[in-house]
């Protein structure tokens, strides 16, 4: 499942998603300050999860979700 962040490409991407900021009347310095603050929110989710009492090894699994390129270039914005 995925929620197309334009009309014409489903790729959940942070680069589309930047690429389309001013459709939702976000400056480009907005839409990279909000990705910035996500992405500084989304980084502890391993903590959070194993504070919830999430094994290693479900983590392990759920890694893929938050730790990518995208993550690391949101994080250059924070």
């Amino acid at each position: 499942m995925s929620t197309a962040i334009d009309e014409e490409d489903q790729t959940a991407s942070l680069a589309l998603a930047l690429s389309v900021a001013e459709y939702f009347d976000l400056e480009q310095r907005q839409a990279q300050e909000i990705a910035g603050e996500v992405a500084a929110a989304t980084a502890q989710w391993r903590a959070e999860a194993q504070r919830f009492g999430l094994t290693r090894a479900q983590c392990d699994r759920m890694e893929s979700a938050f730790v990518h390129t995208d993550l690391e270039t949101a994080l250059s914005f924070a």
